[in-house]
Order: structure tokens, then C-alpha cells, then sequence
């Protein structure tokens, strides 16, 4: 999951609603954090209660491009176009990205 500060809180409870299904085969989940600020505390040790990875990715590509944005595109949204990128040094074969607002009602 991919998120900023401001949607931060949404993202965090669908994070923690997949991790408490404990769907055998999942692997880990990622929190990729894309904001200029530093997460708050809070929401580390949330995540880090859930079983939660959390990674604060510092992309120069993504800052640069932040002043093409406009209306709703985000860093945040953009950034799950690199998430290969972003999540380079984990061991990961395959990965599903999913947004902060959605409700998952089963198994993965």
C-alpha cells in the first residue's frame, strides 16, 4: 500500500484489516510511505502492532516530478507506477497493490 500524510489513516486501517486475516500465502505487507514529512509516530507503531513493514521511500524521480501534478494525482498515486523501484531491496517475487479505500472481505 502506498500512501502520504494525507490519507495516511485510511490506508493504515485496510493495512491492518488485511494483516488480522492472516490468509495463508499473503507474505508481507508493505506501508510505503511517500511524503516529504517523516511518518508520525503514531502510525509506526500502529503499523508496527500489526505486523506492518513500513518503508519511507525517498524517491528524487518522484519529487521532481510533483510540480507536474494537478488536481487529485499525487506523489502517492504515482508512486505505484515504482514500486518495483521503491521496493527493490526486499525479497519480493510478486505483489498486489491495493488503495487505501477499499474494504477486503475475504481471504487473498
Amino acid at each position: 500500500m502506498v500512501t502520504d500524510a494525507g490519507y495516511a489513516l485510511p490506508t493504515a486501517v485496510v493495512a491492518r484489516s488485511i494483516a488480522n486475516m492472516q490468509t495463508p500465502n499473503i507474505g508481507p505487507i508493505y506501508f510505503v510511505w511517500i511524503d516529504d514529512e517523516a511518518p508520525p509516530r503514531e502510525l509506526i507503531v500502529y503499523l508496527d502492532r500489526s505486523g506492518i513493514n513500513l518503508v519511507t521511500a525517498q524517491n528524487s524521480l518522484l519529487r521532481t516530478m510533483k510540480p507536474a501534478y494537478a488536481g487529485y494525482v499525487t506523489r502517492a498515486s504515482a508512486a505505484r507506477l515504482f514500486l518495483a523501484t521503491l521496493l527493490d531491496k526486499f525479497p519480493i517475487d510478486k505483489f498486489l497493490c491495493l488503495d487505501g479505500d477499499i474494504e477486503v472481505a475475504g481471504a487473498l
